[in-house]
């Protein structure tokens, strides 16, 4: 058995440990030491039960400690189902996240519907919004900006009274006929586009 295994037992498990005898003593019997434990890995966590917080402090065997940031928000038990190797966790007194404005959501839905994005994306930005507001604003900001670029683009081509063309990339349909230089514009307006050059 591994001493992770000893060390973390199950929910308030208490370990043993016996105190030492110096070489000069005489050998008597020693009452067994009990604690906590936590206390025995030299991690002293005590968490009310139904505690939620959005960020905690993972400790390891290895003595190494992580923070993780979480939204919604977790309990104890929950964060220590998602990390079965942890000793212990503790919640960070941290402020609890700010709800992601609606206006940012749709603007990650707009993005979504052009393929920047996965729908399924939207639990791991709002986690993103609640550990950093400004860089996710801003990286959203920067993905929405992307959508119908093409009339930014040199290659696009608007003769007459068109709605334009691409004149780019190869794989688009022709405008009018079989290897015309002018394609159709991309349905993501050009988001995604690999040939896009500023003009």
């Amino acid at each position: 058995m591994a001493l992770a295994d000893l060390i973390r037992g199950k929910p308030g498990r208490i370990a043993t440990a016996t105190g030492a005898t110096a070489a000069t003593d005489m050998p008597r019997p020693r009452e067994p030491i009990r604690a906590p434990v936590a206390a025995v890995a030299g991690v002293a966590v005590a968490t009310p039960p139904g505690v939620l917080s959005a960020s905690w402090v993972l400790h390891f065997a290895e003595g190494e400690s992580i923070e993780m940031t979480a939204y919604p928000p977790l309990g104890h038990a929950q964060v220590l189902v998602k990390y079965p190797t942890a000793l212990a966790a503790e919640p960070l007194s941290a402020p609890m996240p700010r709800e992601m404005p609606h206006a940012l959501t749709a603007t990650f839905m707009r993005c979504v519907e052009t393929g920047l994005y996965a729908a399924e994306e939207l639990p791991v930005l709002r986690a993103m919004y609640a550990a950093d507001a400004p860089g996710t604003r801003a990286l959203v900001e920067a993905m929405h900006a992307r959508i119908g670029r093409c009339n930014g683009c040199r290659h696009f081509a608007r003769p007459e009274l068109s709605d334009g063309y691409c004149g780019g990339r190869a794989d688009l349909v022709p405008a009018y006929r079989p290897r015309h230089p002018l394609q159709a514009l991309p349905a993501d307006g050009g988001a995604n586009c690999a040939v896009w050059v500023e003009r």
